[in-house]
Formats: C-alpha cells, sequence, structure tokens
C-alpha cells in the first residue's frame, strides 16, 4: 500500500539516511525509536508536509512524491492536536467534509457515525478549551477519518494521556485497525508498540535498523541497541578463549559463559534477558554463579535486582518469589543462566 524507496533527507546535525519500508493494507505499522531519531520527520514526507531530498513516496503503487498534503488522501494526526478552539465539536470535525464542498445531509450523517463510533456523541456542543486529553485525541481522530483515508498517521498520540486513557485510547485504535484501518504510528515508548504493532521498525539516528514482527524484533534484537531499547538488560561484550573452549566476559575474564552452541566468531555481545536467570533456592548441580545484590527496584512484574558476579547482571524476581527478608541489598545468592534463550551478536 505505502512504500519509501531509498528516502533521504539531510539538515544541519542530523541525516536521515535512505529509508526503504512497504506497509501493507491492513497493518499496524509502529515506527518506534528516541528523540531525534528522525520519526516525525519521516511522518512528515509521508504526508507531503516536508520534501525529501531524494527518493519516492509511493501509494497504491502511484507515485505521490510530488503531491501536496490535501492530495494525498492521508490522516495525520501530530502530538499538537490543533482542535479549532473557536468551533464546536461538530464544526471541528465537520470540517474537512464542508472544505471538500459535501452536502449538509451527507456531512451531519457522517459527524453522526463518527462520533457515536469514537464515544463523543455527548460532546459535539462543547468548544476544545472543555475537553480532556483524551477526549480531544478522540475529536481529533473524528475529525481526520471524516474523509475516508487511506492511510492514518499517528505522531506520539498516546504522550500527553495517563494510564487509564492510554488504554481507552489503545483500545480504539486496535478496534480501529481491525476494522479495515491501516495506520503508521511513531512513538518513543517500547510497552505501547508492542501492545499496537503487527509489524515494527526500529529508527535510531536516521537509520532504520531493524524492522520485523514484534515477536521476532523482541527475541532476535539484530544489535545491541535494539536489544536495549526492547528491555533486554545485560548486553555483555564476550570474546572467545581457546584455554576453556568458551565465551568469557571482556570485562573480566574469569566469568565464563558455557553456551550450549558455539557460534563460531572470536567476539560479540551476549544478550541475557533478565527473566532468562534463574535464582536458585537449593544447592544444584548445575552450572551457576555467586552473586552479591548490589541493588533492588520494584516493578508491576515483581522486583528487579541488580548483582555483582564479576560483571553486574540484572536479573527479574517474579512477585511470586518474594517474601520478607527475602532480596536485600548485600545478600548472597546463586544464579543459573538460562543460555539457551540467549543471543550471541557478532561485533563486526
Amino acid at each position: 500500500m505505502l512504500q519509501l524507496i531509498n528516502i533521504e533527507k539531510s539538515f544541519p546535525g542530523f541525516r536521515l539516511h535512505p529509508v526503504n519500508l512497504q506497509i501493507h493494507q491492513g497493518e499496524y505499522y509502529v515506527l518506534l525509536g528516541q528523540s531525534g531519531a528522525g520519526k516525525s520527520l519521516l511522518l512528515e514526507i509521508i504526508a507531503g508536509i516536508t520534501r525529501p531530498d531524494h527518493g519516492r513516496v509511493m501509494l497504491d503503487s502511484k507515485d505521490i512524491s510530488n503531491q501536496r498534503i490535501n492530495q494525498r488522501n492521508i490522516g495525520v494526526i501530530f502530538q499538537d492536536i490543533s482542535l479549532f478552539p473557536h468551533m464546536l465539536v461538530f464544526d471541528n470535525i465537520a470540517y474537512p467534509m464542508i472544505s471538500r464542498n459535501i452536502g449538509k445531509t451527507e456531512v451531519r450523517r457522517r459527524v453522526d457515525e463518527l462520533s457515536r463510533a469514537l464515544g463523543v456523541s455527548h460532546l459535539i456542543n462543547r468548544k476544545p478549551d472543555g475537553l480532556s486529553g483524551g477526549e480531544s485525541q478522540r475529536v481529533a481522530l473524528a475529525r481526520v477519518l471524516a474523509t475516508s483515508p487511506k492511510l492514518l498517521l499517528l505522531d506520539e498520540p498516546l504522550t500527553s494521556l495517563d494510564v487509564l486513557r492510554k488504554d481507552e485510547l489503545i483500545r480504539l485504535l486496535k478496534q480501529l485497525n481491525q476494522d479495515g484501518m491501516t495506520i503508521l504510528h511513531v512513538t518513543h515508548e517500547v510497552d505501547e508498540a508492542l501492545s499496537l504493532a503487527s509489524h515494527l521498525a526500529i529508527l535510531h539516528d536516521g537509520k532504520l535498523l531493524q524492522s520485523g514482527s514484534p515477536e521476532a524484533i523482541t527475541r532476535y534484537p539484530a544489535s545491541p541497541f535494539v536489544a536495549r531499547l526492547m528491555e533486554i538488560k545485560n548486553c555483555i561484550e564476550v570474546i572467545y578463549q581457546d584455554a576453556v573452549g568458551q565465551y568469557i566476559a571482556a570485562d573480566n575474564h574469569a566469568v565464563v559463559f558455557h553456551l550450549p552452541v558455539n557460534p563460531g566468531f572470536r567476539a560479540g555481545h551476549l544478550l541475557i534477558h533478565q527473566k532468562h536467570i534463574r535464582i536458585l533456592e537449593e544447592p544444584s548441580a548445575e552450572k551457576s554463579f555467586s552473586a552479591t545484590i548490589t541493588d533492588t527496584s520494584l516493578t508491576l512484574h515483581g522486583l528487579e535486582i541488580t548483582v555483582d558476579i564479576g560483571i553486574p547482571i540484572v536479573v527479574q524476581v517474579p512477585a511470586e518469589k518474594l517474601g520478607p527478608g527475602k532480596f536485600l541489598k548485600g545478600a548472597l545468592i546463586r544464579l543459573n543462566f538460562n543460555l539457551a534463550q540467549s543471543r550471541l551478536i557478532p561485533i563486526v
């Protein structure tokens, strides 16, 4: 449906490197990256607000690179929602249809349909300054959807909302997608991306690092940066040591990782998710590490502890494992790594 071919754009101090991506009809495509990665710039290029230096924007196999924003049949909602403050909600939703000379009867029908679908029919006679953040987002969505765009672009749409309003809007966006709307959503929030995306792409410093299903990227990150973004907190530089026939930590050669399979390269980053490290309750014949707890942090999923095994390691402790007096700073424990679930990325 949407195809970007070698899109480039440069500004002083920033360059959007050649970006190639495809968004298929009915996909919920999420572009994930930190602030300054170039996400909003890419959205502006797709929408027609900014012209690329090089490359083409294709929509349904048609080159729209030189079309104006109002010719592209693409809906856009930026972080700054920008509802018309002097207009009622009804008029805000109706505006894009009126500007296209759609008849009054059809405008009223469509506004009624959209306001009901998005849960804002009770707000029709209010002005935007009387709306909450979540209500404003729903009205903005209704206004954008009024002209039945082929593609919906969302720039950090959940940033200004509290947790409950975020959950409501996530459910609404999922429903819009299930009803057939193709969506490109940019965000810096990992949880948000994983909860919505059918296809996920990682943008960093103007470069598209990796794309694929959320499951594939979470399980098989292509770089230490992507791993950290996916909240894999143990990214250990290792080197192969012939004397022990295994990989050792570059920062402490006494820490040896007995990998079940030798991938055959000399140096890499060993990625171990914190949930794939087990705390041994009793002495065991399994290969294990002695560890000293150096820090603890309570999370929604239990406890996250940082330990010293000669190098710092982060471990996720499930809530059911917690108890009074357990996992205190300075305590000694033993750890077992599920290295079958680890990933070793070569240093090139």
